[in-house]
């Protein structure tokens, strides 16, 4: 919710969640890279702005 609230855009938020999401692959933490994958696969409908 940080990265969608603080970004002006969403080159800005698809940034900053890329980035989180490289983080969370690189986890040992299986439930964190399961969370990744599934943001990756809902990409398109996570960013709406007007």
């Amino acid at each position: 919710m940080h990265i969608y609230d603080t970004s002006a855009n969403r080159t800005e938020a698809e940034t900053g969640l890329k980035r989180l999401c490289s983080w969370m692959m690189q986890s040992r933490l299986e439930p964190m890279k399961a969370l990744a994958r599934q943001l990756r696969r809902h990409w398109d409908d996570m960013f709406v702005f007007n």
